[in-house]
C-alpha cells in the first residue's frame, strides 16, 4: 500500500503522535481548509513532532527537510512511511547506531533486506538492532 498527501494520512501522523502546526506555520492554508475541507492540490499543510520531525505537505508533496530523515515525495510505501514513524519515537543512542549505518532513513530498508540473507550469528549489534526494529514495524499497525 501507499499513502500521499491526504487526510487519512494526516490522521494516521496525528494518531502517532504528530501535532498539525498548519494554523501556526501556514494561516491562510489552515483558514482556507476550515471553510473548504483538505484538498492536497490547493493546501499545504504542516505536522511535527518534538523538535525531532517536521512532516510537510506542500500540496501533494510530502517533506521533511531535516538531516537524516530527510525527504521529497509523492508517496509513501507502506514500509517506509512505518519506518518514518518509529524513526521518531527512537532513544537517541539508537538513532546514532542507525545513522552510521546508513546515510539516510529510508536506506536502511536495504540494508534490512541484505541484513536477512546473513545467518543470525554473523550479525553485528548494530544489525542485531535494525533487524529487531524492521521486525517490530513491519507488525504495526499503522491505524492505532
Amino acid at each position: 500500500m501507499t499513502y500521499q498527501a491526504s487526510e487519512e494520512l494526516a490522521q494516521i501522523l496525528i494518531n502517532h503522535g504528530f501535532k498539525e502546526t498548519t494554523e501556526s506555520k501556514y494561516p491562510a492554508f489552515y483558514n482556507y481548509m476550515k471553510v473548504n475541507g483538505y484538498n492536497p492540490d490547493n493546501v499545504k499543510r504542516s505536522f511535527s513532532y518534538g523538535r525531532r520531525g517536521h512532516i510537510i505537505f506542500d500540496y501533494i508533496n510530502m517533506i521533511n527537510y531535516k538531516g537524516f530523515a530527510s525527504f521529497d515525495k509523492l508517496r509513501l510505501e507502506e514500509i517506509e512511511l512505518k519506518l518514518l514513524l518509529e524513526y521518531f519515537k527512537l532513544p537517541t543512542k539508537t538513532l546514532t547506531i542507525l545513522k552510521k549505518e546508513s546515510e539516510n532513513l529510508f536506506d536502511l530498508i536495504d540494508k534490512y533486506n541484505s541484513i536477512c540473507d546473513k545467518d543470525e550469528k554473523y550479525l553485528r549489534a548494530s544489525e542485531k538492532k535494525i533487524k529487531a526494529m524492521f521486525e517490530r514495524i513491519k507488525s504495526q499497525d499503522l491505524a492505532a
